[in-house]
């Protein structure tokens, strides 16, 4: 090992983590989920820094589960708000489905409420309320990060995420579509093996 190597190595390391502490670069997607906790952490103390005249008012944001309702989850988000001892200024929802948090109304809403000052923030259940993909999620950090607006979350990023409950969810792929291809391979294979018995016996 040349003498040079390892000084280089512990800097390239050292500045590494300087540059994710500051917010500046993309965790390889191991340390993803904590990467973007802690930007969010660092735009809500910002947020909080700044001085307000009022209690926060802050949205409920939720998306809608298989039945199309979204009580429960609005519940978990209005119990965090009244945690941080902020107001419910105004509930919204959108369909449960990964589009781009900008192709849905109810986001969209919440971004016209905190962009004009009627809200100082959004609360959610999770990360994936806002958006599966990380760049888009990152976005909308940046956004509220600029007002600056709170981003609150019931379930933080760094919580591990089933990875084939992911893969589907990008995908919109939902269990009852998964139980109707399972239904009409089955239907499909009897069909085949029908066939072919019957083939068999004439």
């Amino acid at each position: 090992m040349s003498p040079s190597t390892a000084p280089t190595s512990w800097m390239d390391r050292d500045n590494e983590v300087d540059e994710w502490m500051r917010g500046r670069t993309m965790r390889p997607a191991a340390h993803r989920g904590l990467y973007l906790k802690r930007r969010r952490e660092q735009g809500n103390t910002v947020a909080i820094e700044t001085p307000v005249s009022r209690k926060r008012r802050i949205i409920a944001y939720a998306l809608t589960d298989a039945g199309g309702q979204a009580d429960h989850t609005m519940t978990s988000v209005r119990l965090l708000i009244a945690r941080h001892g902020y107001d419910v200024v105004h509930e919204l929802a959108d369909v449960h489905a990964p589009h781009a948090p900008l192709a849905r109304p109810g986001w969209l809403e919440a971004r016209r409420l905190v962009s004009t000052g009627f809200a100082d923030g959004i609360a959610v259940l999770n990360r994936e309320a806002v958006s599966v993909r990380d760049d888009e999620y990152a976005e909308e950090l940046r956004w509220l990060g600029d007002r600056p607006a709170l981003l609150l979350l019931v379930i933080h990023e760094a919580v591990p995420r089933r990875k084939l409950g992911r893969w589907l969810e990008e995908r919109q792929i939902g269990w009852r579509q998964i139980v109707a291809q399972v239904l009409y391979v089955i239907s499909v294979t009897a069909a085949v093996v029908s066939a072919l018995l019957y083939t068999d016996h004439h």
